[in-house]
């Protein structure tokens, strides 16, 4: 409410001032970030503009092709520590990379399959399949690279026998990539279900305090505090999900019931 006249203008100029200071460091905070992934779009266009540039020239060697897988798998890693660039931007540029690697290693693996004889042609295709799992091998889109890894593992399949000297080494190779992104994508969704059922157990205790409080002493505060607490809850496995929220919803009719009782 109001404050006396002789207060009232220092008052105001203060709270002005301390909300100036604030809103500038919201602004200079956000356009730093704004900055940042700028910077970080024009990094990563530089890397996607590398990679065109080694498809462009297309190696004609075998040498050439090594040189040229060593130094797309260096950009890869590269790409990997560089942050968001702006919403806008992001998607895109990100599809461009892709298509960039694709491009890539679609072209060393037409190269190898001209390659004469047999043996060596095949094995050649197996190293490019096996450069193609391990550039994706540490992703965490889960969905796309596993689809990419399903199709790396189709194409394998198709390819025919490579000399003994490098058959086993070679799958193993393969494998350890393929292994290595399924490791981690089991280890991801369990413990997404891990923390499920942890959400589960608190909801299942919040209800039963619920059930068990005096609300005819806490009143709406108490049922607001009680609803608040649930919103802050994450989600549950969905084949409790709707048992769950049923059996919350009772407790919270319950609540408001005795307050209209009362």
């Amino acid at each position: 409410g109001p404050v006396s006249r002789e207060h009232k203008e220092g008052l105001w100029e203060r709270f002005k001032a301390a909300s100036t200071i604030i809103n500038r460091r919201h602004q200079e905070h956000f356009e730093s970030i704004k900055a940042q992934q700028i910077n970080n779009f024009e990094r990563k266009a530089a890397l996607c503009e590398e990679i065109e540039k080694i498809v462009a020239e297309a190696p004609t060697s075998h040498k050439a092709w090594n040189k040229a897988s060593e130094r797309v798998q260096a950009i890869q890693a590269e790409w990997r520590t560089i942050g968001f660039a702006p919403k806008k931007d992001n998607n895109k540029v990100y599809d461009r990379f892709r298509a960039a690697c694709d491009s890539f290693f679609e072209r060393k693996h037409a190269f190898y399959a001209e390659v004469k004889g047999d043996m060596e042609q095949n094995l050649a295709q197996k190293v490019a399949l096996c450069e193609a799992a391990e550039a994706i091998q540490d992703s965490e889109d889960w969905k796309e690279a596993t689809e990419r890894l399903l199709e790396l593992q189709a194409q394998w399949k198709k390819i025919g026998a490579v000399s003994r000297r490098h058959s086993e080494s070679v799958w193993l190779r393969f494998r350890a990539a393929c292994d290595h992104f399924f490791e981690r994508k089991s280890a991801h969704f369990a413990g997404v279900e891990d923390q499920f059922a942890q959400n589960l157990a608190a909801k299942r205790a919040l209800i039963e305090q619920m059930n068990s409080a005096d609300i005819s002493v806490g009143g709406y505060d108490m049922i607001k505090e009680f609803q608040r607490r649930w919103s802050e809850i994450g989600y549950v496995p969905i084949k409790q999900k709707d048992a769950v929220q049923k059996k919350y919803k009772e407790a919270v009719d319950k609540m408001f019931g005795t307050l209209r009782g009362s």
